[in-house]
């Protein structure tokens, strides 16, 4: 009782105290036309699992599909997406659109109930099977093209044959400087020391 008097003796600035705007709707202000989130899907996911589910097996899976069925939907259906708006009135409301009670149902795994668990047996590996190189269509010969083709063609491969060409020298050139600098440490290493 102490409790109750001095959490509604501390008003915020709205002149409620932090449990009355916890229970208002009125304090809760949103854009029906954003985009719901994931937590909503999981949360109206719950709702609906509440509204078809059965026993308590049957709404702990039905909550869990269900959220999966909506971000599905969302994600196929990119142009009209799940809003805010929506996620409130299906929250407000008693009924599971049809679409997504399909796209819940469809699949529905059916629970086996045994005394022990069974032993997993030792599943062969499948053999690889010979894959075959998939089929590219062929480029056509030089003396196919036509006079603008074959330039185009020819210097896309002069561009290449440079920049091969130029990437090969300087990979040289560090080469020839890292022999160097190898040289020098083996000379450091194998030279006499000096008699200190």
């Amino acid at each position: 009782m102490a409790l109750a008097t001095t959490a509604s003796a501390k008003l915020t600035l709205t002149g409620l105290s932090p449990t009355e705007i916890y229970m208002s709707n009125s304090a809760i202000e949103f854009d029906r036309s954003a985009n719901a989130n994931s937590r909503q899907f999981y949360m109206i996911g719950k709702h609906f699992a509440g509204i078809i589910g059965e026993t308590p097996s049957e709404v702990y899976g039905l909550s869990k599909r269900f959220p999966a069925a909506l971000m599905r939907w969302n994600a196929e259906h990119e142009d009209t997406p799940i809003t805010m708006g929506d996620i409130d009135t299906w929250k407000n409301g008693n009924e599971v659109p049809l679409k997504f009670i399909k796209l819940v149902t469809g699949k529905k795994p059916t629970a086996k109930k045994s005394k022990a668990a069974p032993k997993p047996k030792a599943t062969p590996k499948p053999k690889a099977k010979a894959q075959t190189p998939a089929k590219t269509k062929a480029a056509p010969k030089p003396s196919e093209m036509s006079a603008g083709d074959f330039k185009d063609h020819f210097e896309k491969i002069t561009g290449r044959v440079f920049r091969l060409e130029k990437a090969s020298e300087d990979h040289s050139k560090r080469l020839a400087t890292l022999d160097a600098k190898l040289d020098v440490i083996m000379a450091y290493i194998t030279e006499e020391p000096d008699s200190e």
